[in-house]
């Protein structure tokens, strides 16, 4: 972590994100014009008298330097952040009335580079194992007979709550029993006809009820050649094998903004299921789009080496041809691409309804991922459904 850290002190930058899609960001200082103008210095006020806000001048008069908030009242700081010829440069932290930080976010020339820190991601990443133990305790669930334990059901709840926070979708997702029980059937079909399927046949001696709970798992699930259902997890965000790269599905279908509950199961054999379609969610956060990796910092240890990348647009937002085109290009420790992107062992553009119904692919020949390793992932091709743009680009720095 050490070495990323120094990478973003030659830029003189830091970062910042909520630790959780429930935190409410502080809004910016109400302000008004203070009394008696430094002419080197900028002061805001709250509507009750009280300093909102204090940040340095340049001689030009634009913001140059840092940048204190303060919540009403003028003592508690709500923000610290740096100004440079007038835009937000380096570090922006937000904390609550507390003192407890809520975010850290590294800025740019007035853009927002990097959304997390490590230390935020981090943080949030030990508090999601705390939730899931806490959740697994009041929901009181018993798993049924076969080749899952209770621990495994909350080991792979952490995991599907980890991805969805790394990647900024809602990952609050909770474990439906309806759903345990029809993956659970679904996975001992399997392992009774020894065959990995989404469409099984029903085998002599099993009744009407199990076949039909058991299908209903093995069409509405992602499926895996394991009864291991945590490391299914982290093999349905891979997924990058010559089957499945073209579409990315099972991915897809784990970060599916749409996804409030979901469900597990595992055969005495070798075969698992993952509850994939569920859509139940009531609220679904605005978005641009949902990649992997995401924009910012992501740590290796929850990146498959060889994984393809993709990103997939919000629908409301873009049309997404088959024209659409990933590049990936190195970038050094001021953000300066390389003249040419990583070379591609494969590219695709899949329009298939797996969660979000769109996903631009590229697969790097040789991505060289190491701790420090940054890159600049420019999309073309986009159709916006608006004023919106027809390229995206976003930095991805691995920790």
């Amino acid at each position: 972590m050490t070495r990323i850290f120094g990478v973003l002190s030659l830029l003189a930058l830091a970062v910042c994100t909520p630790l959780a899609s429930a935190v409410s960001l502080p809004s910016a200082p109400a302000t008004r014009p203070a009394a008696g103008v430094n002419p080197r210095e900028e002061t805001g006020q709250h509507p009750d008298g009280t300093l909102a806000f204090r940040v340095r001048l340049g001689a030009d008069g634009k913001r140059n330097g840092d940048f204190t908030g303060y919540f009403a009242g003028g003592k508690k700081v709500q923000e610290r952040s740096r100004y440079e010829a007038g835009q937000l440069h380096g570090m922006r932290t937000l904390f609550d009335d507390k003192g407890k930080l809520l975010a850290e976010e590294t800025w740019f020339k007035g853009n927002l580079v990097f959304p997390k820190s490590p230390k935020v991601i981090d943080a949030t990443r030990e508090q999601i194992k705390r939730d899931v133990v806490d959740y697994m305790r009041k929901a009181n669930l018993t798993v049924p007979k076969g080749g899952m334990s209770l621990q495994a059901l909350g080991e792979a709840l952490i995991k599907v709550r980890t991805y969805r926070y790394l990647c900024d979708v809602p990952y609050d997702v909770g474990l439906d029993a309806g759903y345990i029980d029809v993956c659970q059937h679904g996975a001992e079909l399997m392992a009774i006809l020894n065959e990995l399927t989404h469409t099984p046949k029903k085998p002599d001696g099993v009744s009407d009820e199990f076949y039909e709970k058991g299908r209903k798992g093995c069409g509405s699930s992602n499926i895996f050649s394991s009864n291991n259902i945590v490391s299914g997890v982290d093999a349905y965000m891979d997924d990058s094998d010559s089957r499945n790269v073209d579409r990315l599905g099972h991915r897809r279908w784990v970060l599916n903004p749409a996804m409030q509950n979901t469900g597990f199961g595992a055969g005495t054999s070798k075969y698992s299921a993952m509850y994939s379609m569920d859509s139940k969610r009531a609220e679904i956060p605005d978005f641009d789009l949902v990649s992997f990796p995401p924009k910012g910092y992501y740590p290796l240890n929850a990146f498959p080496a060889k994984a393809a990348w993709h990103a997939s647009f919000n629908p409301k937002k873009f049309t997404v041809g088959t024209d659409a085109k990933m590049a990936i290009y190195p970038v050094d420790n001021k953000l300066t691409r390389a003249k040419e992107p990583l070379e591609l062992s494969y590219e695709h553009v899949d329009t298939g309804g797996f969660g979000i119904a769109n996903a631009v692919i590229a697969k790097p020949k040789s991505p060289q991922l190491k701790p420090g390793a940054m890159y600049e992932v420019v999309i073309s091709g986009l159709k916006p459904k608006g004023e919106g743009p027809a390229q995206l680009t976003y930095y991805v720095a691995f920790y």
